[in-house]
């Protein structure tokens, strides 16, 4: 525990602190598939959970959630995301209720661009599944070109293969691609993406 509260802690501090000079993002696990990105135009998190991460909501910009399971996403902090107007994107079956959220339906390859300040995230989402439950892969593109991939809790089926073959025509060039430790045909991912580095 205390590991993980010192992680946190450095976490927070360099977050802050850090200045993104060049291309590369900055980018922290925070738990679990959680993560902060930091750009020279941008801070936001992908699937943040962490007994804290309501200290992290004042300074992100956005919030991206890949699925409806309760290791992936914090009520309480994305509701201070929408009371303070940022977007928060999730998939449709998460809080479907709530028009405040920008929920994403899988019914193929969707797109969307996020305003921060004066520049454009572009955010592409494959249409991929944690078993039967709706789980959005995401490939975020910086303005200064990078591009980041996040495959939440994607498992393989043979099903997914048809949208995998897909991810190099639709985003070429991934930088980077986080991967779960215990996913099956983790190779078919690494091809289908073409990642330069996975992490």
């Amino acid at each position: 525990l205390e590991k993980l509260e010192a992680a946190f802690e450095k976490g927070m501090r360099e977050a802050k602190e850090t200045k993104v000079s060049g291309d590369r993002p900055a980018v922290w696990s925070v738990y679990n598939m959680g993560y902060v990105v930091k750009t020279r135009a941008a801070l936001f998190s992908i699937d943040l959970v962490h007994r804290r991460a309501a200290e992290f909501a004042p300074l992100l910009d956005f919030a991206l959630i890949t699925h409806n399971h309760g290791d992936h996403f914090d009520n309480k902090v994305v509701n201070l995301f929408l009371d303070a107007g940022k977007t928060v994107c999730a998939p449709a079956d998460y809080r479907p209720a709530d028009s405040r959220i920008t929920h994403i339906k899988q019914d193929g390859l969707y797109r969307c661009t996020f305003r921060v300040g004066k520049n454009d995230m572009q955010v592409t989402v494959f249409p991929g599944h944690q078993d039967d439950l709706q789980n959005n892969v995401y490939v975020i593109t910086f303005p200064e070109g990078y591009k980041v991939a996040h495959l939440g809790d994607q498992t393989w089926e043979p099903s997914e293969l048809e949208w995998i073959a897909t991810v190099r025509e639709n985003e070429p060039g991934i930088d980077v691609m986080t991967l779960n430790g215990w996913t099956k045909g983790a190779d078919l991912f690494v091809e289908g993406f073409s990642p330069k580095l996975v992490v």
